[in-house]
């Protein structure tokens, strides 16, 4: 390993930006499963410099033991969509009952139970972003302490 480290050092390589799976490496062993993050994608100064947007996306086990490493060269880099969370300072908001009703209420009954109740979720997701949006953001400036 120190020899390994001491070759990066001398390259001057660095780890190219990444997503994707976190474990790239698996033992393939049921009764004693082992994962770690192995696999790397490394870069110099002048592929950065070419390549400024550049991309390693891990992707998901397959087969082999190691994950396959997919680069993009693209400038177009796929913006992180940020998950959603629920917050119970949601619950004290007067306008919350209305959003679960509203989200609860004149879905269409033709369609599968487990589709209606996505749609549903769906409903209350995007109105307590609203309301997040509404009540929450950027509440710094809204109290004069930005």
């Amino acid at each position: 390993m120190a020899e390994f480290q001491v070759c990066i050092d001398n390259h001057k390589l660095m780890e190219m930006a990444g997503s994707g799976s976190n474990h790239t490496w698996y033992n393939n062993q049921e009764a004693n499963p082992i994962t770690r993050k192995l696999d790397r994608c490394l870069i110099n100064e002048a592929w950065f410099n070419l390549y400024p947007h550049s991309n390693a996306l891990f992707d998901a086990p397959c087969r082999s033991d190691h994950t396959r490493i997919l680069v993009s060269m693209s400038i177009d880099r796929e913006t992180r969509k940020v998950p959603f969370k629920f917050y119970n300072l949601f619950t004290s908001q007067p306008d919350f009952p209305t959003i679960l009703q509203n989200a609860w209420n004149g879905h269409d009954h033709s369609v599968s139970t487990i589709f209606r109740l996505c749609q549903k979720l769906k409903g209350v997701k995007m109105g307590c972003k609203e309301l997040n949006r509404t009540c929450f953001s950027n509440i710094q400036a809204r109290n004069g302490k930005a």
